[in-house]
């Protein structure tokens, strides 16, 4: 199987988790390809220099991959490494990605990192899509009823062999180590700002605790906590953490590190328990409209103040817990499976579709379009995209 992933580069989960879709499905069998879009505007607008780019490609560079800035290059790309299947993992790439994907005859497969008025933005996009992975149910919900039937719910997951408890987990270390993690836009950056209130009065108090913070929390100027910024390998910072406060998939890769997780964004969920997943998946987006009570300095102080409380072996023993959470749940080979899946059904409806094309007589089976596509690369006339 030949799949082709379409992305941006930005700091952000989007590209840790086509890190992790590289590393896993390459050990599935599937081949990998990745083209990354990258025009002045995206360039502008990401803040990112051409260095930048090149050191945030990571397991990128090690599978066929090109930058392309329009349709053109993309095909070019495309004639190349001939895939069997389109996934797009950006909106910025949307576009670029289903004209290939007609132009191909091959299926369109789109990943959907959050919740927002997807049906409204890109209604023709994504009808054209096969199917359509959500990273949860409110994204899920997001993407409108229209395509109810191709959406495909898949938790993203995390790289559990390499995010890994350091040896701070076998030893009852003080003061505890409390950092914040992630990168968060305005109204999420709440929690970020109620912790250093409540790290400020800590602080006052004369607490024995060190706090640090690591990624970005938009319009946030921390003043009791130590201000890390961007980190380009966070894991030795993970393992130095006894505690973390965060959401989504930093929380997860801290946990998998050994932190003890507590749910923050706009909204606040306290400490992530083993029971939270009896009954299912939670949402650990800590969004107040997923029903999550807004962050106040009050709720964490109290939650801190347990803890502080704690004895070193009840600390180690919700360490240990945390890293078992994460194992069973948080894995991306499990996600990758799940994608795999999609993947295999998305070609098996295409097949489908070819056999009842060349049973009836009709045209709409691959082999036309793909010929025709092949004839105008050949010809080396870039106006197909114009059609399309």
């Amino acid at each position: 199987m030949n799949v082709l992933l379409t992305t941006i580069l930005v700091r952000s989960g989007v590209l840790t988790h086509v890190w992790d879709l590289v590393k896993h499905l390459r050990t599935s069998g599937v081949n990998v390809s990745v083209a990354v879009i990258k025009t002045p505007y995206i360039m502008s607008a990401l803040k990112l220099t051409d260095s930048e780019l090149e050191k945030l490609l990571g397991p990128i560079a090690g599978v066929p991959f090109r930058f392309y800035g329009d349709r053109w290059e993309l095909a070019g790309f495309a004639r190349d490494v001939r895939p069997q299947l389109v996934h797009a993992h950006s909106p910025l790439c949307f576009p670029t990605s289903a004209a290939l994907a007609v132009a191909l005859d091959v299926p369109l497969v789109l990943t959907l990192h959050g919740a927002t008025y997807w049906q409204r933005a890109y209604p023709q996009i994504l009808a054209q899509a096969c199917r359509i992975i959500a990273i949860g149910p409110e994204v899920a919900r997001s993407a409108g009823e229209t395509q109810r039937g191709k959406i495909r719910i898949i938790y993203n997951g995390i790289d559990v062999d390499h995010f890994v408890p350091g040896s701070s987990l076998l030893t009852a270390e003080q003061p505890l180590q409390i950092l914040w993690y992630g990168r968060v836009n305005q109204p999420s950056s709440r929690g970020a700002a109620m912790l250093d209130q409540a790290a400020a009065a800590l602080s006052a108090a004369g607490t024995p605790v060190r706090f640090r913070a690591a990624g970005h929390a938009s319009g946030v100027s921390f003043t009791a906590i130590k201000q890390e910024g961007w980190v380009e390998n966070t894991l030795p910072l993970l393992q130095q953490s006894h505690v973390v406060f965060g959401r989504g998939r930093a929380l997860r890769e801290a946990m998998a590190c050994g932190c003890i997780g507590y749910l923050l964004g706009e909204g606040y969920g306290g400490r992530v328990d083993p029971s939270w997943f009896q009954s299912g998946y939670p949402s650990l987006s800590a969004a107040v409209r997923h029903g999550y009570p807004p962050a106040g300095a009050e709720a964490l102080l109290a939650d801190m103040a347990l803890l502080l409380a704690s004895s070193p072996g009840r600390i180690q023993k919700l360490r240990l817990e945390a890293r078992q959470i994460a194992e069973e749940y948080f894995d991306a080979k499990e996600m990758v499976s799940a994608v795999c899946d999609v993947y295999r059904e998305c070609l098996s409806a295409y097949a489908g579709r070819e056999k009842k094309a060349a049973l009836t007589g009709l045209p709409g089976g691959r082999a036309g379009l793909a010929a025709a596509f092949l004839k105008v690369l050949q010809s080396g006339n870039p106006g197909w995209h114009q059609k399309y």
